[in-house]
């Protein structure tokens, strides 16, 4: 079955597990993550009947769910959305899954009121509007007194606390435990000492990506540097306590990522204001372009679309031999500059932590926006070729008098020409919202193992081992943990106790 026994397992044999020395504590249910997925999946077992402990290892947990944009698919055509899924998900998702993931989804909003959260449609329409049944696409969110992704926080842990489920905080879990009965518990860290947990029925791991694990993003994605808006506690321990007792993975080059600044201050980047889609905010100006190392353009900028714009940035060069969109600039003049902040501050950790001032005046005296009073000085300090970068900014200017069309094929309606010095310059990123790689799992949430068997007692929901392959829809992160969250704990809950 490919578990590693514990040393006390291996003493033991086959005697009752009740006889393994030295537990600090025995639950029904072991959640490894506080995030969105671990609060479903702890309200869920707990309401059928289970005594659940949470371990987290920040002091306030909520993982990416409560710094994501916190739209939540919940759509009402189901068939229509298991088609439209279909056509987005690789091969490996089978259509049981999908049936299964469509069928809760399509329960999120009655759910999420069913706790007390007040659920309303969110404007924002398919990412994919061209697919067929991308009208399936529908998406809801929490109101309240925050963003939508705090107040679906505040929701699900008003609704852990008032079920009285045990939380440990700044509890770090290092590996499970597992014996010829599957996973039994797991082996933590607090205040430094040792902390053995012992679980009658199993152990749902809930722990996130790895998006700060450097060693893990430059094995399995496509480019480097590729840095990250959520939190920064993601650092794939799921993925190497699964693969520890034989899990197998997938999705590993997948990932949703918008594109950032990253500066030296913070070890989270910032999303960027500047992007022009259906999905988030209009940008304060359309004056503004993106462009290569060497000062060309490279993408439509009206048609962005969000989650997956990074795959045009992880280009590689096969001539130069390098990653020529890594980092790219954004480039606009002194009215975009004027008009507003170019980052967001509604979405990723840096929420309350940096604010970004409003004529971007500040962050010119930080360095982190290069200025120069012509394009030619512009190219000159950020070694772009001059006369691609004049070149570049001429055509696009041309697109915007009407004199010719926009080579890109950008819409019309947001060309505005950068005509007005100083000209400006930001160095963006591929900046990951989520990674989606994982141990992988079945439509009932089981982890499983190199030959496709269910490791007995183990489970694993949002985030971590996503049902996401190479093409995301925005919201579906969000739909996964609330569904595969509700999957796992009541799956877990059903299991026979090993006492």
């Amino acid at each position: 079955m490919g578990l590693s026994l514990d040393s006390d397992s291996q003493k033991s044999g086959q005697k009752d597990l009740l006889s393994i020395p030295r537990y600090d504590k025995i639950t029904d249910v072991l959640i490894i993550g506080y995030g969105g997925s671990g609060a479903v999946a702890a309200i869920t077992a707990h309401d059928l009947g289970a005594d659940v402990l949470i371990l987290e290892k920040t002091a306030e947990g909520g993982g990416n769910t409560r710094v994501s944009g916190g739209g939540i698919l919940c759509p009402k055509d189901m068939v229509g959305a298991q088609q439209y899924l279909r056509s987005l998900l690789g091969r490996e998702v089978d259509d049981g899954m999908i049936k299964i993931y469509v069928k809760y989804s399509s329960e999120n909003a009655d759910w999420l009121t069913n706790l007390g959260g007040i659920v309303e449609p969110h404007p924002v329409g398919p990412d994919f509007p061209a697919k067929p049944h991308s009208a399936s696409m529908i998406r809801c969110r929490v109101k309240g007194q925050g963003t939508s992704s705090q107040n679906l926080w505040k929701v699900l842990t008003d609704a852990v606390r008032q079920r009285g489920i045990e939380v440990y905080s700044n509890t770090l879990a290092k590996q499970l435990l597992a014996n010829e009965r599957g996973v039994v518990g797991a082996l933590a860290e607090q205040d430094g000492k040792e902390v053995r947990i012992f679980t009658r029925k199993g152990v749902i791991l809930a722990c996130g990506g790895f998006e700060y694990d450097e060693g893990l993003k430059q094995c399995f994605l496509p480019a480097e540097p590729i840095f990250a808006l959520g939190n920064p506690s993601n650092t794939g321990d799921g993925i190497r306590m699964a693969q520890s007792i034989g899990s197998s993975l997938w999705h590993m080059d997948s990932a949703a990522a918008p594109i950032g600044y990253k500066v030296p201050e913070f070890p989270w980047a910032i999303a960027s204001a500047l992007v022009i889609s259906p999905f988030i905010d209009p940008p304060p100006s359309y004056g503004f372009i993106y462009v290569d190392k060497h000062g060309r353009r490279f993408i439509n900028e009206s048609d962005v679309e969000y989650h997956m714009v990074w795959k045009s940035l992880t280009t590689f060069d096969a001539v130069n031999l390098d990653y020529h969109r890594i980092p790219s600039y954004i480039v606009f003049d002194d009215v975009t500059r004027r008009s507003g902040p170019i980052a967001r501050s509604s979405i990723g950790f840096n929420q309350g932590s940096y604010r970004w001032s409003n004529d971007n005046e500040a962050e010119i005296q930080k360095g982190w926006i290069q200025v120069a009073e012509s394009v030619e000085q512009l190219a000159s300090k950020t070694k772009m070729q001059v006369n691609t970068l004049q070149d570049t900014i001429r055509r696009f200017n041309e697109s915007a008098n009407g004199e010719k069309d926009d080579e890109m094929g950008r819409r019309r309606e947001t060309i505005i020409p950068l005509m007005t010095p100083p000209f400006y310059s930001i160095k963006i990123w591929p900046c990951l919202v989520s990674t989606h790689g994982g141990p992988k799992r079945d439509s009932e949430g089981r982890v499983l193992d190199a030959y496709g068997k269910p490791i007995p007692r183990l489970f694993s929901v949002g985030e971590l081992g996503s049902l996401w392959g190479s093409v995301y829809q925005g919201g579906g992160m969000l739909a996964e943990c609330i569904s595969f969250g509700r999957i796992a704990g009541e799956r877990i809950a059903e299991l026979p106790s090993l006492m």
